[in-house]
């Protein structure tokens, strides 16, 4: 392995560290202030790579714009879930949150 493969391999693994510890505080923090685990988390990330990916390939943007783009995006969808699902469940038992 030459010495550009292995800084590729640390910095992927750095980044994909990065990532799932995001993803782990994400849990964390949602549990803590709400009591509730959120057991879409995982899907919500996903979702939030493939609108990167959309982005950054079908829309041929740089990934500085896609990132960008992604992140207002995925705000958006997030109030509309927010608003659509979660307002409707507000006093309900925790087993209907669930």
């Amino acid at each position: 392995m030459d010495a550009i493969s292995l800084m590729e391999s640390a910095a992927n693994g750095a980044l994909i560290g990065l990532m799932y510890s995001l993803v782990a505080m994400g849990i964390v923090l949602i549990y803590k202030s709400s009591s509730v685990p959120n057991l879409a988390q995982g899907s919500m990330t996903m979702l939030a790579a493939y609108v990167l990916l959309a982005f950054a390939n079908s829309a041929g943007a740089p990934i500085w714009a896609a990132i960008s783009l992604a992140i207002i995006t995925m705000f958006i969808i997030g109030m509309a879930i927010e608003r659509v699902a979660l307002r409707r469940l507000a006093g309900r038992p925790i087993i209907m949150i669930l």
